[in-house]
């Protein structure tokens, strides 16, 4: 049965080989953690160690690491076939489904965030991309060097402008995109939404596209754009049209929205959003995760999954550094 590391029995470097032959290939390793296995609100390493986890996939892992209906339900799928080569029978469920929590013109699924980005700038052609949060602007400096990316806090108009509607660098607040001047208003919900409400914060009412990537299959690598053009997508397979379509269903018959959020109040929070919260810089967050707490620098997530313990323990490891 794993444990929660502490102070004292955390290595410095857990599973050096591993970490030292990785470090060989990759730059930048962000944990220092081997994972075995994840589970609900736990992430398990093979070291021994179990971890709560309020990273969550960035945000993107609504009800917890492989819970287990969603899971059966990709089994099932995978076990239909993994290829996308042939439109699928859930396609049209799926599309219908989508079109009860929102309006739209288009709808575009694919199999991965990378490819619905590529095919918004292959669409619009821009010259510079706005963005409002620093996520944004290394997610798209590393995916399209050669694409001019421009903070909205020093420039005000663009071609394109792709923003998260939340602030997610500063107070969690509602991000006010119409004071910037675009042709083309991008609202970039892959961390936001189906966690703040049932469906999307923004509508195409006052954006001409809304993007989501793995938080619509809870995790599982997977896009999709809703949108006033035409723009073409991929044929995803069987089982991720399954995994999105239940994961929906499953948000609609499970989540109580008003539940959701943080249930201990935390030292040293600054902000919270329901079920997206932040800490105080002052908290580092290698010095927490030697207390058992993952999460991302300090921005934070909850999931269905965490209980109040899981709270408390994040609670203890945060007064165990002040």
């Amino acid at each position: 049965m794993s444990d929660f590391p502490d102070g004292e029995n955390y290595k410095k470097c857990f599973s050096p080989y591993h970490i030292k032959v990785l470090s060989n290939y990759y730059q930048n390793i962000p944990f220092n953690i081997i994972v075995k296995k994840l589970k609900n609100q736990y992430l398990y390493d093979i070291d021994g160690f179990k971890y709560v986890d309020f990273y969550l996939n960035n945000g993107a892992v609504i009800y917890g690491h492989s819970y287990k209906v969603l899971t059966h339900f990709i089994k099932n799928g995978i076990s239909c076939g993994v290829e996308s080569d042939f439109h699928n029978k859930f396609e049209t469920k799926l599309i219908k489904y989508f079109e009860r929590i929102i309006n739209f013109n288009n709808i575009a699924f694919f199999d991965n965030l990378y490819n619905s980005l590529l095919a918004i700038i292959n669409f619009i052609k821009p010259d510079s991309i706005l963005v409002n949060t620093n996520y944004l602007f290394n997610l798209l400096k590393f995916l399209f060097p050669y694409l001019n990316i421009l903070k909205c806090d020093k420039i005000k108009s663009a071609k394109l402008m792709i923003f998260e509607p939340l602030d997610m660098d500063n107070n969690l607040s509602h991000f006010d995109h119409q004071r910037y001047d675009a042709e083309y208003y991008c609202s970039f919900e892959s961390r936001v939404a189906f966690r703040i409400k049932y469906g999307f914060i923004n509508n195409l009412e006052n954006s001409h596209i809304i993007i989501s990537s793995n938080n619509i299959s809870n995790g599982l690598n997977s896009s999709i754009l809703l949108s006033r053009f035409k723009i073409e997508g991929e044929i995803i397979p069987l089982y991720k049209s399954l995994a999105i379509l239940e994961t929906l269903k499953f948000y609609k018959r499970k989540i109580n929205y008003e539940k959701f959020e943080l249930m201990v109040k935390l030292p040293n929070l600054l902000y919270k959003n329901k079920s997206i919260f932040i800490l105080d810089n002052k908290i580092n967050y290698n010095e927490l995760i030697k207390r058992g707490i993952l999460i991302n620098g300090n921005l934070g997530f909850i999931s269905f999954s965490h209980t109040k313990f899981d709270i408390i323990r994040l609670k203890k490891a945060i007064l165990n550094l002040l």
